[in-house]
């Protein structure tokens, strides 16, 4: 009887997962042999920011630090993201009790802690 309800269980996440499945692009990471371009798509390091534009600031007037960012036109052809442009993540490096933005803040939407940033064409960098 065992066999017979797992075997039913399966068939029936089959179905779920089936039922609910969304277009993905999986990310494989591998370590940079030398610093990346600003506008190259990474995990940490020194963001891109448009000429004249400073990294966005947390509700304490601290810069937040960029965690992650896609270039768009690095990225396969797809259906889930624009051609081009810049996707950025950032957050709050000293909110640890939030749990990096995972606090009250996502309930009114005042990104306080955290931010997510759409440049949709990328131009000269701030040089700074």
């Amino acid at each position: 009887m065992g066999r017979t309800v797992a075997k039913e269980a399966r068939k029936i996440a089959a179905e779920i997962t089936a039922a609910t499945r969304q277009p993905v692009i999986r990310i494989k990471t591998a370590g940079a042999k030398a610093p990346l371009p600003v506008t190259a798509s990474k995990f940490g390091g020194v963001p891109y920011l448009p000429a004249g534009v400073d990294a966005p600031l947390g509700a304490d007037g601290q810069p937040l630090g960029m965690i992650a960012q896609i270039n768009c036109a690095e990225l396969p052809q797809n259906t889930i993201y624009p051609e081009s442009g810049m996707l950025q993540f950032w957050i709050d490096p000293g909110d640890e009790e939030a749990l990096w933005g995972m606090d009250d803040t996502i309930a009114d939407r005042t990104q306080n802690g955290y931010r997510v940033i759409y440049y949709p064409e990328l131009g000269e960098p701030n040089p700074d």
